[in-house]
């Protein structure tokens, strides 16, 4: 799966296994910002991650998850989870 939209500039330049490498530490991330965050991963689909608030387990905070998570993955992170 290679990265669509704006990602394709970088993509075009890398081997097939480095594109696949990038996105499985991107997705490490994501997943580990969602867990932190309260959020769930519905999918992923190509270089789109695709998350809900308020489910599976309803919550009142739902907007607050969402946007929590929205500024949590512009933060630095750990390098290694």
């Amino acid at each position: 799966m290679l990265p669509t939209s704006k990602n394709c500039a970088c993509a075009k330049d890398l081997e097939s296994l480095q594109v696949v490498v990038f996105l499985n530490n991107l997705y490490t991330v994501f997943d580990f910002l969602a867990d932190q965050n309260a959020v769930y991963k519905v999918e992923t689909i190509g270089d789109a991650y695709l998350i809900v608030a308020g489910c599976p387990v309803k919550t009142s905070r739902h907007a607050q998850k969402i946007c929590d998570m929205s500024v949590t993955e512009h933060l630095p992170y750990p390098t290694k989870l």
